[in-house]
C-alpha cells in the first residue's frame, strides 16, 4: 500500500476548504493488469462454470438404466423413451422428483393439438415453448442461459424449422462446447436412441438454455 508521508498530510491541511481535495495513489500498471485479470478470471469462474454433477447424471443415466432403451413415446415399461423424457429423468435424479406442473413445463405437455404447436412455435410468444428453461426458472432452480454463455451440464430446449415449413421441437443436455458447436447427450429420433448429436446453435431458430443452480 502507498503511504502518504507526515509533510504531504501538513500540506492537505493546509489547502483551503473550497478546494477538492484528490489523493491519488500510485499503481503498478503490470500489479493493475494482474488485479483486473484475477478479477476477471473469478467472475467468469461463477458465470460460466460447467455443471459436471448434472452432465455426470445424464451420462449415468444414459449408460446404465437407459442403455437398451430405444427412441419413443410408447412408455419407459416398453423401453422407449423421447427427447424430453430423458431430460425429465436427469433432472428428477439431480434434484428430486420435481413437481408436476415443473413435470409438465419439461414434457411441454399442455394439451396442444399438433396444428396448436405448429402455431406457438411459429409465433414463439408462448412461454411454454420453452420447456425445461420455463421449468426450471420457474420453480427457483435454475438460471437461464444464453448461447453465447452454454457449458457442458446446461439444458436445452431448441426449435427450428424443416425445410417444408414445419417446426420440431427438441431437448437434451449439452456435453460439449467448441463455438457454437454443441454436442447433445439425449434421446434422438434421428438415432433411434440415446446418443451423441451434433448441433450448431446458431442454425437452431428458437434456444432456450438453462443451468441448474450450483446450490441445488
Amino acid at each position: 500500500m502507498t503511504k502518504i508521508k507526515c509533510g504531504e498530510i501538513q500540506k492537505i491541511r493546509q489547502q483551503p476548504q473550497n478546494m477538492n481535495l484528490n489523493l491519488r495513489f500510485s499503481l503498478n500498471p503490470k500489479t493493475l493488469t494482474c488485479c483486473l485479470a484475477t478479477a476477471f478470471l473469478c467472475l467468469s469462474s461463477v458465470i460460466a462454470r460447467a455443471d459436471e454433477k448434472t452432465l455426470t447424471i445424464a451420462q449415468e443415466l444414459a449408460a446404465k438404466d437407459f442403455a437398451e432403451f430405444k427412441y419413443g413415446s410408447n412408455g419407459i415399461r416398453n423401453k422407449q423413451i423421447d427427447c424430453v423424457q430423458f431430460v425429465l429423468a436427469v433432472v428428477d435424479e439431480r434434484l428430486g422428483k420435481v413437481k408436476s406442473s415443473t413435470r409438465n413445463d419439461i414434457l411441454i405437455a399442455h394439451g396442444w393439438t399438433a396444428d396448436e404447436e405448429q402455431v406457438k412455435a411459429e409465433e414463439g410468444t408462448d412461454a411454454n415453448i420453452a420447456g425445461v428453461q420455463k421449468a426450471l426458472v420457474d420453480a427457483g432452480k435454475g438460471v437461464a442461459v444464453d448461447k453465447t454463455d452454454v457449458q457442458p451440464g446446461d439444458l436445452i430446449q431448441y426449435w427450428m424449422k424443416r425445410k417444408d415449413g414445419t417446426w420440431f421441437g427438441h431437448s437434451a443436455v449439452v456435453k460439449s462446447v467448441v463455438g457454437s458447436k454443441v454436442i447433445l447427450l439425449g434421446a434422438h429420433q434421428s438415432k433411434g436412441g440415446i446418443a451423441d448429436l451434433k448441433l450448431d446453435l446458431n442454425k437452431a431458430t428458437r434456444v432456450y438454455l438453462v443451468r441448474i443452480r450450483a446450490t441445488d
